[in-house]
């Protein structure tokens, strides 16, 4: 895509600068790339934006279920916190997921708001959806949250549930000003009137306490529980592991859920038993301590687990491997089957099967799980846990492999999405801004702050920002901020070159 950018005579036309350092725009760049929206459609009387799918044969955490409930209808927030399980139903998200379709069902005119809650700009980006729906205005950051707020506060605007999923970083997400404001997060969200609910999912118990609300523990099972989990994985009649194999495995897994289920699907693929698979953790046991001072010691038992599937990927799975080093960079859900197909196939074609074949090991593994498909898309999407993506993050590290899985992120992404934005799709190129946010934010280093790709998908991001979400106050904070920096501005000669400095 490059060649696109540096003609002068491209669809973007130049900017210039006037004695006031104001940026002006061609005609063409602005009639092309910022026409003007679509008439506004009616308010919905009702919104549900869950893509992760419900459990039919949801069973157990009956207590945390009813605690979540009792508590939500008392008007109170309450944070689920716990490391969970891909696509389980142990997992923190996937108890909020469960509480989400039976609020709907008790609720169908109600609006269900699903918050990729892992930094401020994700909940902002959200903020600014709400408002879009509603109809809304938005001036600047601050009057967006503010409205939204408001708005949810009234009680005449009827039932609603808002999910804050991947609160991670509580003290950076709540209590942080935004960016350029006074205010945090936890300042702008909506007052607990008897028709709203908040809840929040988060790795830590510590935001329960940040967030002043009611804290849910789901991580640890006991060990007939755990137990019970591990066998409904293997295979059936069961393999030769006995009742104390396993609990001794539960035990060494500390009965934390997404260890369990990394551990309980690689028993079932490679055919082993408790006893073998207790032996090859002793292996890998060495190389997760030294691993572990990254994210601390707590989170041993998951990298222990991790290092033996992940080796296997690495020697056994090349294809399911690079897709791994490729996911670990893009925002953790929603990712689109069709960026895993264009890595894999490459220059060449590859056949449903093929495909299916590669990504199978994913699956297989618990490194990804499937999502529900959107109404409006045929395209599968897959989700990973977070945690996973950290630690496959520190194997690649210490394996050589983090610029080159960063380039081909940037690569695929920018693939994906500049003919989108060509073609003026603000409806599909929204579904992958998180993906671009995501590898934008960790490419953020001297060596790839520059690669060609990066700087695309910067300009695409706040293309986005100017024309869909009328952000147009943060596109001249950005450029303000920018332009002592700048040594000749007579020869920033177009916008990708410009928007770059405005990182």
């Amino acid at each position: 895509m490059a060649q696109i950018y540096s003609n002068q005579d491209n669809l973007y036309g130049q900017i210039k600068l006037n004695g006031q350092s104001q940026a002006i725009f061609g005609d063409t760049f602005s009639t092309t790339v910022f026409s003007q929206p679509a008439a506004l459609s009616p308010i919905p009387k009702q919104h549900f934006n869950v893509l992760l799918p419900s459990n039919p044969s949801f069973v157990g955490r009956s207590k945390e279920l009813g605690q979540l409930t009792k508590t939500l209808d008392a008007g109170k927030k309450v944070v689920i916190a716990g490391l969970g399980g891909i696509g389980h139903v142990t997992s923190k998200s996937q108890i909020a997921v469960e509480y989400c379709y039976r609020y709907r069902q008790k609720h169908p005119t109600s609006y269900v708001w699903w918050i990729d809650a892992v930094n401020t700009a994700g909940i902002v980006d959200a903020y600014s959806d709400i408002a879009k729906t509603l109809h809304l205005p938005i001036l600047s950051t601050e009057n967006l949250m503010r409205e939204v707020r408001k708005w949810f506060s009234q009680p005449e605007n009827g039932q609603w549930l808002f999910v804050f999923d991947n609160v991670n970083d509580p003290e950076a997400i709540f209590q942080h000003p935004i960016d350029g404001q006074t205010r945090s997060i936890l300042d702008y969200l909506p007052h607990n009137h008897l028709g709203g609910q908040i809840i929040i999912t988060s790795t830590t118990k510590d935001a329960a306490d940040i967030a002043n609300a009611e804290l849910i523990e789901v991580d640890i099972l006991s060990t007939s529980e755990a137990r019970l989990l591990i066998r409904s994985y293997l295979p059936q009649p069961p393999d030769s592991s006995t009742s104390e194999d396993l609990d001794m495995l539960a035990d060494t897994l500390s009965c934390i859920p997404l260890a369990l289920t990394q551990a309980s699907k690689y028993l079932r693929q490679m055919q082993k038993t408790a006893k073998e698979y207790l032996f090859m953790l002793q292996d890998g046991s060495q190389k997760a301590l030294l691993l572990s001072k990254h994210l601390g010691s707590h989170h041993h038992t998951i990298f222990t687990v991790l290092n033996v599937s992940y080796t296997t990927l690495r020697h056994k799975h090349k294809l399911a491997f690079g897709m791994l080093n490729i996911v670990c960079w893009l925002h953790c859900v929603n990712i689109p089957e069709s960026i895993l197909r264009q890595h894999c196939q490459g220059d060449k074609g590859m056949s449903e099967v093929e495909f299916d074949e590669a990504i199978l090991p994913l699956m297989q593994y618990s490194f990804l799980g499937k999502q529900r498909r959107t109404s409006d898309s045929d395209e599968a999407v897959y989700c990973i846990h977070s945690l996973i993506q950290e630690i496959v993050k520190i194997f690649q590290r210490e394996d050589g492999l983090e610029d080159a899985s960063k380039i081909e992120a940037l690569r695929l992404l920018e693939h994906q999405t500049i003919p989108l934005m060509l073609k003026h799709d603000w409806h599909r190129l929204g579904s992958w801004l998180p993906h671009v946010r995501s590898i934008i934010q960790c490419s953020n280093c001297s060596i790839l702050k520059r690669h060609q790709s990066r700087l695309s998908l910067l300009f695409l991001l706040n293309t986005y920002r100017l024309h869909v979400l009328s952000r147009t106050y943060e596109a001249i904070d950005h450029r303000e901020a920018s332009l002592p920096d700048l040594k000749r501005l007579e020869d920033i000669s177009n916008c990708v070159t410009f928007l770059a400095f405005c990182d």
